[in-house]
């Protein structure tokens, strides 16, 4: 699958073989196409192992440590 983002004309092209689809850059399915491949990089990268709380180091999120931290102190 290929994806093509045009920030200019708002839209959101999804190659996959022979197919091809134009999306608006802004609606929901865009959304979601954009976020699973954007999370399949994060974990290849190892993207929640470069986060830090208090000088340790986590293998989490900081949204995940925020909400954590919520219900220890609530």
């Amino acid at each position: 699958m290929k994806l093509i983002i045009d920030t200019v004309a708002k839209t959101l092209i999804r190659e996959d073989g022979a197919e091809r689809s134009e999306l608006s850059l802004y609606s929901r399915e865009a959304f979601e196409l954009i976020s699973h491949q954007w999370l399949k990089v994060g974990w290849n990268q190892k993207y929640t192992y470069t986060f830090s709380w208090l000088g340790r180091p986590i293998i989490q999120l900081p949204d995940d440590m925020m909400r954590l931290q919520e219900v220890i102190t609530d």
